[in-house]
């Protein structure tokens, strides 16, 4: 037996707990901290004899079978790399898509990244679209679309009439379709909302940046008009209707006010209603590179995210987050993912959606340029296995190398764009602990008080048998 790569041990002092934690199985195992060095030995010689008696026998076979230990002919990166290509490459059961209907925008936030072109997705686009959604769609094959912009909610025809054409096409090729939302959601009106529900819509993601006065000033109308109020309306109108998570963007001049918003969260009768996460803003494009001196390092946003997650547990929301496995990270490096502009352009990335350079391919052409063909073969290309910062990291399982557009723009060689989770897993893993343990503490007195209220009920009923006997 040989100790995975991929073993993280997390202290927890106060509770004199321990928590192990594997990236590669995404177990998250529980010991008491004074077993530690027994722990600690049983993985760094798995084989000693000692270890396979008594107590030790117990813990050995715990960690064995939760992948903390693991066969010695076992190659993990090996199955890591098959992983990756298995979801990127051969996963031919589902396309997916995120589609701009408009560039345009009713806002003018601070941080866009994206020009602000007033077109509309026209009649012979959309029907290309529709032909090509069609053509793609083998049998039981399944469509994931994500409606993006600009705001997508100026462009409610086109996408009412994609919509019905997708869920018909997918209907007959007994197929599943499925769609979520990027707004900033000033006009998601009730109705809206519902119309959203018939259209295959279940998640929406919706920015609030701070308390109003915060908010307003990073998030205006295009007349400079504040958001906020409506945007607010909107979301208690249609948290019944759809699943929201709400996105507060931070920098270094909101940050002292995500805790506010919180607060407004719970007033306003939210709390676990929507799901608060906090967004790194960060220049993507020249077009935002004036707002980088305000941005954090990805260590200090990290710190920030654990912070906030602990502020969400202390005040009763649902809060800190799991970390999944990934086989690809996100839709651009994947063959069976793409983005749609307006006109019919085709990127692999989202912040690429304005980037005439980054083209590759057009709903309207049926010809594939040089240009577009080598700027395809460089994001199918983009492979965490090729840096040595990324073979030898023990979260490789939950990162696979980071976001490739960010490491592209940096100029990065030996290692990705690492995630949040690089600076603050330890801290995630334990908030979700102390959650879980929470939860299962209220299940328990709630089962208590129901125990309860049955033996005062058949208490009652026999006093009332007996005094009527």
């Amino acid at each position: 037996m040989k100790s995975s790569n991929y073993n993280l041990l997390v202290k927890l002092p106060d509770n004199k707990i321990l928590l192990a934690f594997n990236a590669f199985t995404m177990a998250l195992a529980e010991f008491p901290l004074k077993d530690l060095p027994i722990i600690q030995h049983i993985l760094n010689e798995p084989d000693d004899q000692i270890n396979k008696r008594g107590n030790r026998a117990k813990i050995r076979k715990t960690l064995e079978k939760s992948g903390f230990l693991i066969d010695n002919a076992k190659d993990e990166l090996a199955i890591l790399k098959v992983r990756n290509r298995m979801e990127r490459f051969a996963q031919d059961n589902h396309l997916s898509l995120t589609i701009a209907p408009t560039l345009n925008c009713n806002f003018r936030c601070v941080y866009c990244y994206e020009k602000h072109k007033k077109e509309m997705m026209n009649a012979a686009t959309m029907k290309a679209l529709v032909k090509y959604v069609n053509k793609e769609m083998s049998d039981g094959k399944n469509l994931f679309v994500t409606w993006f912009g600009g705001e997508p909610l100026l462009a409610m025809g086109e996408i009412a009439y994609l919509s019905k054409k997708f869920m018909t096409i997918t209907e007959k090729k007994n197929g599943r379709y499925n769609a979520s939302m990027v707004t900033n959601g000033y006009l998601l009106k009730k109705e809206t909302a519902q119309k959203l529900k018939t259209y295959g819509v279940t998640r929406v993601q919706i920015t609030i940046d701070g308390p109003k006065k915060i908010h307003d000033s990073r998030r205006p109308l295009i007349n400079g008009r504040g958001t906020f109020k409506t945007i607010l309306n909107n979301i208690k109108d249609s948290c019944d209707l759809l699943n929201i998570s709400l996105r507060i963007n931070v920098d270094k001049k909101n940050a002292p006010y995500t805790q506010e918003v919180l607060g407004t969260l719970e007033q306003e009768g939210l709390k676990n209603k929507i799901s608060p996460y906090l967004g790194h803003v960060y220049p993507y494009t020249d077009i935002c590179a004036d707002v980088q001196k305000t941005c954090f390092r990805k260590e200090q946003f990290s710190f920030l995210e654990a912070r906030f997650n602990l502020e969400m547990l202390e005040k009763g929301f649902t809060a800190s987050s799991y970390p999944q496995d990934k086989g690809g990270f996100c839709t651009a490096d994947s063959l069976h993912s793409m983005v749609v502009a307006p006109s019919g352009a085709i990127v692999k990335c989202w912040n690429n959606i304005c980037d005439e350079e980054a083209l590759i391919g057009h709903l309207l052409s049926r010809e594939l340029s040089p240009k577009m063909h080598s700027n395809l073969c460089t994001w199918l290309a983009w492979d965490p296995f090729e840096k040595q910062t990324c073979i030898e990291c023990e979260i490789l399982p939950i990162c696979m190398g980071g976001c490739p557009y960010i490491a592209f723009r940096k100029g990065l060689k030996d290692k990705g764009d690492c995630l949040d989770w690089k600076y603050n897993l330890k801290e995630m893993l334990s908030l979700y602990y102390l959650q879980k343990k929470k939860r299962e503490e209220i299940e328990i007195a709630n089962a208590l008080l129901t125990q309860v209220e049955k033996l005062r009920k058949e208490i009652k009923k026999e006093q009332k048998e007996q005094a009527t006997a």
